[in-house]
């Protein structure tokens, strides 16, 4: 049996299950695994063989030796409770996942033209944690782009951040998450931000060119392992010509107004995210 111990929200959670169905389907085990809002193909049973009383592999983290998990055959129990992000797991399987098991069961809107733009900007808890994209890195690729109309899909479209926009003239959009997806997949040219939801979307979608931000420093850089998680990231989709890369030169640095906000918006979340740093500590130390 795989048990899939879901982590995180949405963007998380179709790696988890995917991973969780490829090494099933592979092993001809049975897969425990809950249903993932808006993709009905989640929800199919994956029937196996079951070892619930086996002897139990379990699985964290980003990074595992896949080849030999899917070639050891023995009877066990297959526990995962990681995120699993790297496409390298994904990518022989992916034609599976966009055609059967990640169909989105939501209305998706007509696709746009490609003289419109969409850009993926998370702010809420990437504020928190310092990965927020900064501003710089959007103007720099509106700015060598050819474009009639500039959409934003945002967590928090109320940040004073997004008046360095202004000049782009922006529709933002923010309705609920599956609502924000299927935004995302109507266009063709997408600019994510270095989150799995946005990732998600651009690689399911049908979109003919995808922006994606990198640097040697950020979260998707592959190689990060923070005392608090697994940060080894690997998303670069590198067999897909449509996926293109661009450099993000320094960090977010929020103005004033910015700033206010932050502090206002984010206190509740910046306490818990502390208390959680202060726990985690804590048991390695106990």
């Amino acid at each position: 049996m795989v048990e899939v111990k879901y982590m995180g929200r949405l963007g998380n959670r179709l790696f988890q299950y995917c991973l969780g169905r490829i090494i099933a389907e592979s092993l001809g085990f049975r897969l425990n695994a809950g249903p993932i809002s808006g993709f009905p193909g989640t929800q199919e049973p994956v029937p196996g063989k079951d070892f619930s009383n086996g002897p139990l592999q379990e699985f964290e983290g980003q990074k595992i030796d896949l080849q030999g998990v899917l070639g050891d055959h023995s009877p066990r129990r297959i526990v995962l409770h990681g995120y699993f992000q790297r496409y390298e797991y994904y990518q022989p399987f992916k034609e599976t996942i966009r055609k059967r098991w990640l169909v989105p069961g939501f209305p998706v809107p007509p696709q746009r033209s490609l003289r419109e733009i969409v850009l993926h900007v998370r702010r809420g808890d990437y504020v928190q944690l310092g990965w927020a994209t900064p501003f710089h890195f959007y103007r720099d690729v509106l700015e060598s782009a050819t474009y009639e109309r500039v959409f934003i899909v945002t967590d928090v479209p109320e940040d004073p951040f997004f008046r360095r926009f202004r000049r782009y003239q922006p529709v933002v959009f923010h309705k609920d998450t599956l609502e924000d997806f299927a935004m995302l997949l109507s266009f063709k040219r997408i600019v994510i931000s270095q989150s799995s939801f946005a990732w998600w979307a651009a690689f399911l979608s049908e979109a003919e060119e995808v922006i994606v931000p990198a640097s040697p420093t950020s979260p998707w850089s592959g190689n990060k392992k923070q005392f608090d998680g697994d940060m080894r990231i690997n998303l670069e989709v590198f067999d897909e010509r449509r996926f293109k890369t661009a450099t993000v030169r320094g960090a977010y640095r929020p103005n004033v107004a910015e700033f206010v906000f932050n502090v206002r918006h984010y206190r509740a979340q910046l306490r818990q995210r502390w208390n959680f740093l202060v726990n985690r500590i804590a048991m390695r130390f106990h």
